[in-house]
């Protein structure tokens, strides 16, 4: 996630934008371009894959027919019991209360404390589901089927990635893990400008992975307005391009296009009945986006850190409603009177209000207009809190955080991640605007990554939710 200027603002609920995350697909360029992302720390050199025709699990569909993916069965820990939505599918539960701290053989000669009572994956029957953010800017990275094993063994049922790495995609064949893939920001402007570009990257980097691979969406690009504005202009145009290429080969009702669009993108964020989107790209992208997901079934994807405007010392922010922990003070929205108990729910609902302001708005159901029946559902491909360091802006240091008692702690890290994740596991995902909003959540990020930011004590490489035993960690 790279980080444009800040975004106007309000005390109490800066949107405060991540500085230096880009995350779609290569390493450093040798001119000092911004990193368009993970590619170039484990992926393949190849953006191309070509078809294993040895590998039955790998066979593309047969086009045109509707093919629908089904994963392998999902492994239960004790800890789940099973159940039925009403729709049939398999949900699994557990108590929200406290599980014991486990403590788990990750892969060879690693031993990793799991953050949270709920950090074992789960699908809620009402309220959405959680995965995890798999990066590979490092060097220093257990090999892939170990990290398929760590995942498993851990009941993660949704894993991001930033890449279509061939060996990723082989190692989660089979395990039913819900898989989201990335076409990376260096590929957007050629699957806008020809279709055909488009179908031969779905081809060759999606439907020969299916149905192994239980892949269910495609992110085109990562935080294009911030980390390649000149795509911009493009961006929605590859999207119809790739998911045209998806309805061709009858995989447009399983695999959804979308793109993670980073928080800076509402230009005013408080109060969240304020909330609308910069004025260079809510009527010319975002208001044709949200035409294409809305009328693809898709979703609106919003990375969300409440750490940064929590950071930000002009804010004043109170810590209890930065990282969610129950019986805040909160913050009333003075135009229309809803409180907020959560800096999470506040910048959701700016975001809700933002949508609106372009048509896109639930029904009102009562004296004070909440909202049911959001035309486009938000997801959350990013979110999380680094545990320790510093943010860092413009290679110059920023606010000083972690050792001094500031916003970059492990206990506000473990507060944070603990009532995002029992949040979603309680079903209590709604928001103050619309009570019955779900939330699909990725916790950013399963991997410190030490080739991230400018230094070890850069909070870019301190994200990580599992850490090493003798490292600094949390404990949900």
């Amino acid at each position: 996630m790279t980080r444009g200027d800040r975004i106007r603002c309000l005390p109490l609920l800066h949107g405060g934008v991540r500085q230096g995350k880009a995350e779609s697909g290569a390493s450093p360029s040798s001119d000092g371009s911004a990193r368009q992302g993970e590619a170039g720390s484990g992926a393949s050199p190849s953006s191309t894959v070509a078809h294993d025709k040895g590998r039955p699990d790998l066979a593309p569909p047969p086009p045109p027919q509707r093919r629908v993916v089904r994963g392998g069965r999902i492994r239960l820990l004790p800890l789940f019991r099973r159940q039925r939505r009403a729709s049939g599918a398999l949900a699994l539960s557990f108590s929200a209360g406290s599980l014991p701290l486990m403590k788990i053989m990750a892969f060879s000669r690693l031993r990793v404390f799991i953050l949270g009572a709920a950090f074992l994956l789960l699908l809620s029957a009402t309220a959405g589901e959680m995965g995890v953010n798999y990066g590979v800017v490092a060097d220093n990275l257990p090999d892939t089927q170990s990290v398929v094993r760590l995942l498993k063994d851990n009941g993660i049922t949704m894993v991001r990635i930033y890449n279509t790495d061939p060996a990723v995609l082989r190692s989660l064949a089979n395990t039913g893990m819900k898989v989201m893939v990335m076409m990376p920001n260096e590929k957007v402007a050629d699957a806008a400008r020809d279709p055909s570009i488009a179908g031969d990257w779905v081809w060759n980097q999606v439907a020969v992975y299916l149905p192994a691979t239980q892949i269910n969406g495609v992110a085109i690009g990562n935080e294009v307005f911030d980390s390649a504005p000149a795509l911009t202009s493009v961006l929605v145009q590859a999207m119809k391009n790739v998911h045209a290429a998806l309805a061709n080969l009858g995989l447009a009702d399983t695999v959804k296009v979308t793109t993670p669009i980073a928080f800076s993108a509402v230009d005013v964020s408080f109060p969240p009945s304020d909330g609308r989107f910069r004025p260079d790209i809510a009527w010319s992208v975002m208001k044709p986006m949200l035409d294409f997901l809305d009328q693809t079934g898709s979703f609106l994807s919003m990375n969300f850190y409440p750490f940064f405007a929590f950071n930000d010392p002009a804010n004043q922010i109170n810590r209890d409603y930065a990282v969610g922990n129950p019986n805040n003070p909160g913050v009333q929205d003075p135009k229309t009177g809803l409180m907020y108990s959560s800096l999470l729910d506040a910048q959701r609902d700016a975001t809700y209000y933002a949508m609106a302001k372009l048509g896109f708005s639930g029904s009102s159901n009562n004296s004070l207009g909440l909202a049911r029946g959001v035309p486009v559902k938000q997801s959350v491909p990013e979110s999380g809190w680094p545990t320790r360091g510093q943010v860092k802006k413009g290679g110059r240091l920023g606010t000083r955080v972690g050792s001094d008692g500031g916003a970059a702690t492990v206990a506000n890290a473990q507060a944070y991640i603990n009532n995002l994740i029992n949040r979603v596991v309680s079903g209590n995902t709604g928001t103050p605007l619309h009570p019955d909003a779900d939330m699909d959540v990725y916790i950013f990020a399963l991997f410190n990554e030490n080739k991230k930011g400018s230094g070890p004590d850069d909070i870019e490489q301190n994200f990580r939710p599992l850490l090493p035993e003798h490292d600094q960690g949390v404990r949900i």
